[in-house]
């Protein structure tokens, strides 16, 4: 079962964390993405581009973790998303 899968198949009570694990060439646009889903600053969305693995989100919705996943996997940003029960 892929993390898709998994997260079509959860509870609304179950939150996901968004790894950062690879970027690829397009730095500048996982820069904006970033920045886009958790409205950090330009300076905090590069370190975290820079110093990875980092999480990017934590405690996101199961649809929110897709988006950004979709988005950072189009320019070639490799992630990881991680299921949590929300407590």
């Amino acid at each position: 079962m892929d993390s898709q899968e998994k997260m079509e198949n959860n509870s609304e009570e179950e939150v996901f964390d968004v790894r950062l694990l690879g970027c690829g060439f397009f730095k500048f646009h996982a820069i904006k993405i970033i920045r886009e889903f958790s409205g950090v600053s330009i300076i905090e969305a590069k370190k975290m581009i820079d110093t990875y693995p980092s999480f990017i989100l934590t405690d996101v919705s199961a649809n929110t973790a897709e988006d950004i996943r979709k988005k950072l996997e189009a320019i070639g940003c490799t992630i990881e998303i991680r299921a949590g029960i929300k407590e």
